[in-house]
């Protein structure tokens, strides 16, 4: 019976995912894709258990490789590091505030320098993030402004995930 409620849970929110990146309008100045609420089935999966968080990550992986260029799908591909390590944390520490802002803080790190580290090695000039004349700074001005706008998108998406997990658990709707 878990097994079946865990794969149903994932496709449940790996459909949301789906549909978020359909419905909601992405921010695209390429790489740098942000789509409000993208994250938030995945992160929503992370306080149910490991299997649904990753669930979840590859169905926004599908719908992303549909919609986008291939640097896209490959950064989604990445979340999974940040909802096994989210998940792992949230059933050692709990959901009580500092844990909450423990699992936030390490999946951001994760999250962010991953999706940099996709977006570097895939599209980026390694001026950009080591910048090593004047010249180069306007390149890594706007790497800066990406990572910062991710980290941004990531902490929205977490309260977000954090407070809709929090009245699944109440409503009993998840364990």
């Amino acid at each position: 019976m878990k097994t079946t409620k865990n794969v149903v849970l994932a496709a449940m929110f790996a459909a949301l995912s789906m549909i978020i990146v359909l419905i909601i309008p992405s921010i695209t100045p390429s790489p740098f894709t942000v789509t409000l609420g993208s994250h938030v089935p995945t992160m929503i999966g992370m306080f149910i258990n490991p299997f649904v968080a990753v669930g979840t990550v590859i169905g926004s992986v599908i719908i992303f490789a549909t919609k986008y260029p291939l640097v896209v799908p490959v950064r989604s591909a990445t979340h999974a590091v940040f909802a096994l390590a989210g998940s792992y944390i949230i059933k050692k520490r709990g959901t009580g505030k500092l844990a909450l802002a423990l699992t936030w803080f390490v999946t951001l790190i994760l999250h962010v320098s991953l999706e940099i580290i996709v977006i570097t090695l895939m599209v980026a000039d390694i001026r950009f993030v080591l910048p090593v004349s004047k010249a180069d700074l306007p390149g890594f001005s706007a790497f800066l402004a990406g990572a910062v706008a991710f980290a941004v998108h990531h902490t929205i998406d977490f309260i977000l995930a954090a407070t809709i997990a929090r009245g699944l658990k109440k409503t009993k709707l998840i364990d």
